[in-house]
This record gives C-alpha cells, structure tokens and sequence, in this order.
C-alpha cells in the first residue's frame, strides 16, 4: 500500500508535502494549501462567501503573496494627481494594470472581493486585457489598503499613469467631431429643403409652404451657426482683438453676414435665403480642419508615449537590503533600484550588477537587446530583458535622459519653421486684398444689378478664404514630422525638414558615429617572457579601477588584483606588484626614455603595458565601424553629396576608417574649433552642411552647421544643440533625407496650388459666376486636397 507524499495546493496548484500542507475547510471539505499566502486568500474567499470562484475557474489561481508591498506612498496626493483619472471630495478613481488575470472567474474573485472587503469600493475588471478601473470613496478607505488587498489575492497591480495630453487630445477630437455631425446633419437637410426651391420655378410654391421652408431652414442652420462655427469666431475675435486680419476673419465675416441676411430675409418674407450655403460652408470647413487636427493629434502621441512609458512604481532597496515598492516621483539620485526581469527601468543610473540585456527601442530605434557591464548607464525607459538587475540612480523624474529627449519634441512642435511664418504673413496680406475686392465688388454691382451684391460678397468673401494656403505648410511639416519619427529621426528643430533637401555636404565625426563607440583590443604584441593571457589579465586588473571607456575593452577572468591604482589624467594607470611598478597607458607615460617607443606598425592605435619602464604587451585598440556605416556612405555618395570624415583621433586610424567607407575628404587630429572652422568654409563657398556628430565637443559645430544630427546615445548637450536627434542605424539618414525631399516637393505642391486656386477664384466670384454655396465646396476642396495631399507623407515610400 502506497502513501501519498505530497499533494497539489488547491488555491495555486503549486505541489505541496502532505506534512507541510496548511488545510482550510471549503465548502465542508478540508482542502490542501502550500503556503500562509494562499491559506490567508483560501479563508478571505470563504468568509466572504465567493466559494464559487473554484467551481467556475478555468485555471488555477496565482499563487497569493506571502509579503505584500508597500504602497504607503500611493496615499500622498502629489503622487496620486499622476494616476487619478477622476477626482471629488467622495469619490476618485485610477486605472490600473493587473498580472496573472487568466479567466472570468479571476475577475468575478477580484471585484467581489474588494466589494465586500471595502465600503464604497468597486473595481471593474477586464479579464481579455487584465486592465481596470478602480472606484473609491477617499473618506473611507485608502488607495494603499486597496492595491495591497488585490496583491495579496496574488494578482500584481500596477497603476497606470494618466495620459493628460493624451485626453485633452481625445476629448478635442471627440467635441470637433460633434461639431462636424452637427453641420453634416444640418448640410444634408438644408440642402433637401433649399432644393424646393432651387426646382420649383418662380411663383409656383404657395407663400405659406414657402414661408414654413425658410423657418425650416433657419431653424437647421441656428445650431450650425452658434456651435460647429463657433471655433471660427473665436479665431476672428482673437485676431481682431490683436489688431491683424487672420483667417478666420473673412470666415466669421462671412457666415455671420449671410446668416444675418437671411433671418431678416425671413421675417421680411422675401429675399434670397442663405442657409443652405452657411451650413456646407461650414460642414466641409470643418472637414479640413479636422484632417489637419488628426495629422497634428498623430505627430504629438510620438511625445506622449515617451512621457507615458515610464513604470508607476519601483522597488528600492532599504538599509537591509530588502526592497520595497515606492512612487516613481519619490525615487531620488543615490538609491539602489531594483529592477526585475522584464520591468521598465524607472530612471537612469549605474549597472551595479556584472552584466545586464536591455531592449533600448523606445530611446534609441534599435530592435536588438544590448548588453551592458558593469558601470554602465542604463536609460529609464528600456525593459530589462535579462536577470534582476540593481543600478544607483544618477538622475530621475524630470531630469532623465527619456524626459530630456520629450522636453526637445515639445520645444520643436511649439515652435514655427519659416516657411510656416512667411505663409502666414502672405495669408494675412491675402486677407485684406480679399476683404478691399468684396467691398470693390459690392460697390460695382450696386451699378450692375444691386439685389445681386450682397450675395456677390458673400461667393467672394468664402471661396477666397486663405485656409488652402495657411494649411499648406503646416499640415505638410506636421505630417512629415510624423514621418521621421517613424524612421528614427526625432524633429528637434522646426527648421530642419526645410533644410534637409538643400544639403550638399554631409560632415561625419568618428567616434561614436561612424563607430561603435566601444572600444575593442583587436592584436596584443607580447613581450619574450610573457603571454599573452597573462598580459590581458594584468591589464584587465588595472583597468578595473578606472572608469575610462577603455576598461570594457579589457576582459579576463583572471584579472589580477592590485590593491592600489593610481590613475593619470590623460596618461593612463599604475600600480605596484613584486617591488615592480606596473603601468598600462600611452607608450610615454609607460615606457622609460631609453627603452624606446616604437610601435608594432603605424596603422593603429596601441597602448602599451610596462614593467619598470620596459614594455610587457603591446595592446592595438580599435572601434568597430557601424555595421551600416559603408552602405550609408555609398547611398549618400549615390545621391550626388559630398561626404567628409572629421576627427580628433590619430591619422593611421583615421585614414584607415575613411579607406574602409570610401571617404576621399578626411581630416585627423582636429580640434572643435577647426570643425567649426571646416563648415564656415564650406558655407561661405555655398554649400548647405549636414553635421552629424554625438560628443559633448561636437556641440559648436552642430551648431554651426545648417543642419545637424546628434546620435541616439549622443552627450545630452550635444543633443540639445541638434537639429535632429537619430535613434537608430545610420541608414535612418537616408530615409529621412528622402522625407526631407519629399516634404519639399509637397510643400510647393500645396502653396502653388492654394494661390493658383484663389487667383482663379476670385475673379470667378467677383463676376458672379460663382454661388455661395458653389463657393463653400470650391473653397473646402482646396483646403481638403492640400491636407491630403501633405498626409501622403505618411506613406513609406522611396524619392526617385
């Protein structure tokens, strides 16, 4: 007879030791438990009568957490004002991410659970998408006590944060989309109604029918006129209160004349009616409006998603050394996180762990995790991939890398490029020559035939409005903005896409750009009496005590330990060993006067390990290029632009990388004064400069340049004096030069169409060729065809 050793949890169904098992009775039966956490939530289920969940759960329940965290913090209402997505005196409410949600039943456990546990508390859960909405009255409970009695059901909880821009921009849309059915509606139906009298031949209609129509008729356009062109007259007034004459001046003008005239018209009972015209005015208008709100909404959540992709909370080690959960806003400089595998790193700091794998997609364009040692920075923003990990934070909340990065895109979408300021000032001009020729046109047909002038203004004052030519560069730089940051180029500078299809000369930097950045030994000359495991392993140990990028070039696991290291500035290390000195650096801080300096060969870059001053192994250090470096430089070239090589580093290294890539222009040795110095020669001789550059030297000279790029992982100063940020390969640049390109040809595309548009059609109008309504439609399809003509950027596509 056999005896059963151990027995599967009822709760989790995690296998349990019969004599470690904790039993809870349900439903009269005793039941098997593995742990205190799933007894504790087995017994909660019990007393609260939800013993049902175990007859209807699909699978079994997540094992219940034995130590719940600590959401203390959670209750402080600065934190809470990131997460609330509603707030009053008796009632809050926050969204919230759930783990562990496998069916129905978990979410029936879930909110019957809190309901009985909580007066005045519910919580809605969707168990497809693990997401909910927890409601609660704040003056009888506390957010702390809620997500800590959902963690100990076993269910992880993390708030999710509030989208602020991300709503305003939803409930935009959503009130202009009422606006918009408002004036469709009411267009439709006008149109039905006006078309009794367009078809009923003069005198036919009974004067009551005809009277009872125009009431109709009027009584559509009131809502039109008061609400969907409401934004209209709030432009007008905004402008005229600030003494200029925008766009929607003639609009307002026009609307409110005509709709005027025609209620009194109305109650006159005679006259022409307009509110058929009003109203598809209006209505297709608007349809412009919107195409270029959707454009703009679309470029903008490229900027949210960044500020949206940070984590609610981490964990940070105490004094003990245990973790505990805390607010993102309460993380500081110094603290120890730990950041678990497949969590978001909160905020940028030092790896204190040997190794990490990181996804960097989001800040630098790179679909391949990475690996960092020891030392390194990681970004908040990347998803941890490996192992749990632990970093010292360096900076947070506002002062991260990923924040930095969300600041520059605001700046740029806030700012106005000057082919968009020139537009404008041309559509203000048009505007008052449009204003001058209705009030010509009124006057001359006093003269022709006067019950025809006020209706001649009308034609002239909407199909002559200046919104095709006011959208034609805002709506095609938007779109395009959208573009390249789909391609990994971050729009830094509103300037920039105009300047992209003028350049004639592209300038790299080396190091960082062209290269890695990370340095490699590539061939280590050894002395007669050592090898060259060893001389790695004495180097590796020397360089343990630096924090020179050099050091990740140096890997052994039998790395010496030096109990002292001395460094210099610019020279290299030093350290004692047997009553030797030992020093790994430049050949003339290492090798005594008399021992010579003679590299291996000149066609890299050595440093050289000594004993006493004579040297142990010569180590070549070299950066590999970019894996797309050469075909990037071969596209460029393809393209007719010259490509030029500058960096500081030595000539044979440098010459080398310039043969490698097929770069014929190259310079070695200079300094950032004479990379300045390089572009203002090159833009005085005429030509258009794209700098791309990632160093803290490279700064003046992004500056200078006409156009400038910085790297993905580039020194936050030299990204702050880019025109454009790149998050991914050099190939990117390419793309976006083909952007730029097309951007160019759609812009002149639109302006060229939007002013032979209005030449056409004011003479048309002025001679009364033109009807309002006909004016409406001429009007709002010229506004529609450069919106969409701009949104055909969107596409991927390549510039023949």
């Amino acid at each position: 007879m056999s005896t059963v050793m151990s027995l599967a949890c009822y709760h989790c169904g995690e296998t349990v030791a019969r004599d470690a098992a904790r039993w809870v009775s349900l439903d009269g039966t005793e039941q098997p438990m593995c742990c205190s956490g799933c007894a504790a939530v087995a017994e909660l289920i019990n007393q609260g009568g939800l013993e049902a969940y175990y007859r209807f759960r699909e699978v079994d329940a997540p094992r219940a957490a034995n130590s719940v965290s600590q959401w203390s913090s959670f209750d402080q209402p600065a934190v809470q004002q990131a997460f609330l997505q509603a707030d009053s005196e008796t009632q809050r409410e926050i969204a919230l991410h759930l783990d562990n949600v496998q069916c129905a039943a978990c979410a029936w456990l879930i909110e019957r659970s809190l309901d009985a546990a909580f007066d005045q508390a519910r919580i809605e859960v969707n168990p497809v998408s693990g997401h909910a909405v927890l409601q609660w009255n704040p003056r009888t409970a506390v957010l702390s006590d809620l997500l800590a009695h959902i963690e100990m059901l076993g269910y992880g909880v993390a708030p999710l944060r509030r989208d602020a821009a991300g709503t305003e921009n939803r409930q935009e849309k959503r009130r202009f989309l009422v606006r918009l059915l408002v004036a469709g509606l009411a267009a439709m139906q006008s149109m039905m109604v006006a078309g009794g009298f367009y078809l009923s031949p003069p005198g036919d209609m009974p004067i009551d029918i005809e009277n009872f129509l125009r009431i109709v008729s009027m009584l559509m356009a009131t809502p039109v006129v008061l609400y969907s062109a409401w934004p209209f007259f709030k432009g007008a007034l905004r402008d005229l209160s600030q003494w200029r004459t925008g766009m929607d001046v003639p609009i307002a003008i026009a609307i409110a004349a005509a709709y005027s005239a025609s209620i009194v018209n109305v109650f006159d009972g005679q006259g022409e009616i307009y509110f058929d015209s009003v109203c598809m005015f209006v209505f297709f208008l608007l349809i412009g409006r919107f195409m270029e709100l959707r454009a703009r909404h679309e470029v903008a959540s490229a900027s949210n998603a960044l500020a949206a992709s940070l984590p609610a909370m981490a964990l940070r080690e105490g004094i003990g050394g245990e973790p505990s959960a805390i607010a993102l806003t309460d993380i500081r400089a110094g603290d120890v996180l730990l950041v678990r595998s497949g969590d978001i790193i909160p905020a940028d700091g030092k790896l204190l762990s040997d190794t990490a794998v990181v996804d960097e997609a989001l800040l630098t364009g790179e679909s391949e995790p990475v690996n960092r040692q020891c030392d390194e920075e990681l970004l908040a923003g990347a998803i941890n991939q490996g192992a749990a990990v632990r970093l010292r934070v360096s900076r947070s909340g506002n002062d991260t890398y990923l924040s930095g990065i969300s600041r520059l895109l605001r700046r740029s979408q806030a700012a106005r490029p000057r082919v968009a300021r020139l537009t404008d000032r041309i559509a203000r001009h048009f505007v008052a020559v449009v204003l001058a020729a209705a009030a010509l046109a009124y006057a001359a047909w006093q003269f022709i035939d006067p019950a025809q002038g006020f209706e001649i203004v009308i034609a002239v004052l909407v199909v002559t409005c200046p919104c095709a030519l006011a959208l034609a560069v805002p709506v095609a730089l938007t779109a395009a903005t959208g573009r390249l940051a789909k391609e990994g180029l971050l729009t830094m500078h509103p300037g920039a896409i105009e300047q992209l299809p003028a350049v004639t000369d592209v300038v790299f930097d080396k190091t960082g750009t062209l290269t890695e950045g990370r340095p490699t030994v590539t061939r280590i000359v050894t002395a007669s009496d050592i090898d060259e495991p060893t001389a790695m392993a004495i180097a590796a140990g020397l360089e343990a005590a630096s924090n020179h990028p050099l050091r990740h070039a140096f890997a052994s696991p039998d790395a010496w330990r030096f109990d002292a290291v001395r460094e210099v500035a610019g020279q290299g290390l030093e350290a004692s060993h047997d009553n030797a000195t030992l020093r790994l650096g430049r050949p003339d801080f290492v090798l005594a006067a008399t021992a010579g300096q003679a590299t291996p060969d000149e066609s890299n870059s050595w440093i050289v390990l000594g004993r006493n001053g004579k040297a142990l192994a010569w180590f070549a250090i070299a950066d590999s290029l970019r894996v797309d470096a050469a075909d990037t430089v071969a596209a460029l070239q393809a393209r007719g632009l010259r490509v030029h090589l500058l960096s500081g580093d030595s000539q044979p290294r440098v010459q080398q990388v310039a043969n490698e890539l097929g770069i014929d222009s190259w310079q070695a040795g200079v300094s950032p004064e004479d990379k300045v110095a390089f572009i203002r020669a090159r833009q005085q001789a005429g030509n258009n400069c794209l700098m791309i550059g990632d160093g803290i030297n490279d700064a003046p000279v992004l500056v200078a340049a006409d156009t400038s790029i910085a790297m993905g992982r580039a020194a936050l100063l030299a990204q702050a004096s880019a025109h454009l940020l790149l998050q991914g390969g050099l190939s990117q640049l390419v793309r976006g030069l083909d952007v730029g390109q097309r951007t160019s040809r759609i812009i002149r595309q639109n302006i060229a169409w939007a002013i032979g548009y209005n030449l056409l059609a004011l003479p048309l109008a002025m001679t009364g060729l033109v009807t309002p309504w006909m004016a409406a439609i001429g009007m709002s399809s010229s506004s529609l065809l450069v919106t969409l003509n701009a949104l055909r950027l969107r596409r991927t596509a390549e510039v023949k």
